[in-house]
C-alpha cells in the first residue's frame, strides 16, 4: 500500500503533471519543430538510429508487461537484467531513447513507485513488478493474453503478435497505422471480455491501453 505521504502528495503531483503537460503542449503549437536529427541526444541510444546490439532476455532476467521496457533492457540501455533499475534512470532513459515528454516521462515511473511504495526520489525495482495486475499492466493487451490465463506478463504471446503484425495496412502492409492498433485493441476487447470471466477495464486502463 502507499505510505500516507504519498497518498496526501499524489493530487498535488498529479495537478501539476498535467499542468506541466499542457504547458508543454502549448509550446509545442507555438514554437517550431526541431530537426529530426536533433531530437534525440546524440549520446543516448537511439540517436541517429543507432541501437545497441539485440541479446535475448536469459532465464535469470527480469522483464515486464510493456514491451517497449522489455526492448530497452534487451538492448542494454535498461539493465539487462532488468533489476535494479531507479524510478530516475527509468524517467531519464525512456525520455531520451524515445523523445517523449518530460511529463510523461516522470508521470509513469512515479506512478510505478506508488504502486511498488516506494520512493520515487530513492528507490528501485525490477521489471517483473512493473506486472502487477491492473496497475500497469491490463487486460487486453495486443501482445500478451490476460493476467488471468497467462502469470508471466514478460513474454510476449506470439501468435497475438503474428496477428497483429499481418493486420498492418501501411506501406502495402509494413506499417502498423494508428487505425490498425486501434481496430486490433477493440477485437482484443471484445474476445477478452468473451472469454476470460475476471476480465476488468476501468476508465484509466481503457484510456491507458488506448494511448499506447
Amino acid at each position: 500500500m502507499p505510505t500516507l505521504a504519498q497518498k496526501l502528495s499524489k493530487p498535488f503531483v498529479d495537478i501539476s503533471v498535467l499542468i506541466w503537460d499542457f504547458n508543454l503542449f502549448l509550446l509545442n503549437l507555438l514554437l517550431p519543430s526541431h530537426p529530426s536529427t536533433d531530437v534525440v541526444p546524440s549520446s543516448a541510444p537511439g540517436a541517429n538510429g543507432h541501437w545497441g546490439a539485440y541479446m535475448p532476455p536469459g532465464p535469470d532476467d527480469s522483464r515486464s508487461a510493456c514491451p517497449m521496457l522489455n526492448a530497452l533492457a534487451n538492448h542494454s540501455i535498461l539493465p539487462h537484467s532488468g533489476k535494479n533499475i531507479s524510478f530516475r534512470q527509468l524517467n531519464t532513459t525512456v525520455r531520451q531513447s524515445f523523445n517523449f515528454a518530460p511529463s510523461f516521462c516522470f508521470f509513469v515511473p512515479n506512478f510505478a513507485a506508488n504502486f511498488l511504495s516506494r520512493s520515487y526520489w530513492t528507490g528501485t525495482f525490477d521489471l517483473a513488478e512493473l506486472s502487477k495486475h491492473n496497475a500497469i499492466e491490463h487486460d487486453a493487451s495486443l501482445t500478451r493474453r490476460d493476467a488471468a490465463e497467462v502469470s508471466d506478463q514478460g513474454k510476449p504471446d506470439l501468435q497475438l503478435v503474428e496477428e497483429l503484425l499481418g493486420a498492418a495496412t501501411g506501406e502495402g502492409g509494413k506499417r502498423l497505422t494508428k487505425s490498425d492498433l486501434s481496430r486490433m485493441l477493440a477485437k482484443r476487447r471484445v474476445e477478452c471480455r468473451a472469454n476470460n470471466e475476471a476480465y476488468s477495464e476501468s476508465l484509466f486502463h481503457n484510456g491507458f491501453g488506448s494511448a499506447k
